[in-house]
């Protein structure tokens, strides 16, 4: 990629979601359609109660 790529485009899904994992994947394309990258992700999913003044903890 450099500047001459154009703008470009990013798509990302939720390949699976269960009760503690998750699994994602993503693509980068160019101006032109070409894909230049792509990430995979496994993800750990866990509940978050949120303050009394509307913030998460963790």
């Amino acid at each position: 990629m450099s500047e001459r790529s154009g703008p470009v485009s990013a798509t990302g899904r939720v390949v699976s979601a269960g009760r503690r994992v998750a699994f994602a994947e993503a693509t980068l394309h160019d101006g032109d359609g070409r894909l230049c990258a792509t990430a995979t992700s496994t993800l750990l999913v866990f509940d978050v109660e949120p303050s009394p003044g509307g913030f998460l903890q963790g």
